[in-house]
């Protein structure tokens, strides 16, 4: 997928872009009228509803000229649209065969929360997928985080050695594999390590 950069989309250019959207008709449980969304852009920002399909459409329109300063706030490189791209574009249909019990599982799942067995999988695949990426995202920082710490331990020891010789009256050298040797003065040159 093409991504443009945010700093160089003018706002002529993101009024220009045409990007596909979903509409999903809600049911009386779920209030009624329809939902509309941007799935290039992110379900969770480009999301509107509205009475009807029409209006859910023009809202989300609406909505995404709106949101240009904080999309181009955000830092993060904008998806093209398909025709823009020329790069075919993921459908969100696809087959996935599961166990029959797990199938069996899910689906009184679905009817337990009231939702429609799609929208159950859908919102199951979300929270995993979510979870997954904030394990890495979390994965990642810890790992940063053990790079930074050994760092700063390395520095401190560092500081620490140099100190230690200065108190002692030492002379702080670097041997031929790279290691600290403290000469003590008057130990006749003896090196300690």
């Amino acid at each position: 997928m093409k991504m443009m950069n945010q700093k160089n989309v003018t706002r002529a250019q993101w009024e220009a872009l045409r990007y596909p959207i979903e509409l999903q008709q809600l049911s009386t449980e779920e209030g009624g009228g329809w939902m509309a969304w941007i799935p290039l852009l992110g379900r969770g920002l480009f999301m509107v509803d509205a009475p009807s399909a029409a209006e859910a459409i023009e809202r989300l329109e609406h909505l995404r000229l709106e949101l240009y300063d904080l999309i181009i706030a955000s830092g993060r490189p904008i998806p093209l649209p398909s025709d823009v791209t020329d790069e075919p574009q993921a459908s969100g249909k696809w087959l996935q065969r599961a166990s029959r019990r797990l199938h069996s599982e899910m689906r009184a799942a679905a009817e337990r929360d009231g939702v429609s067995f799609n929208t159950y999988c859908e919102n199951a695949m979300l929270r995993g997928h979510m979870t997954l990426a904030a394990e890495t995202a979390m994965s990642n920082l810890a790992e940063g985080i053990c790079e930074d710490f050994k760092m700063r331990v390395a520095v401190e020891a560092q500081k620490a050695r140099y100190e230690f010789a200065e108190v002692r009256g030492a002379e702080v050298t670097e041997d031929a594999a790279g290691y600290d040797m403290m000469k003590f003065r008057g130990w006749d040159e003896e090196e300690v390590a």
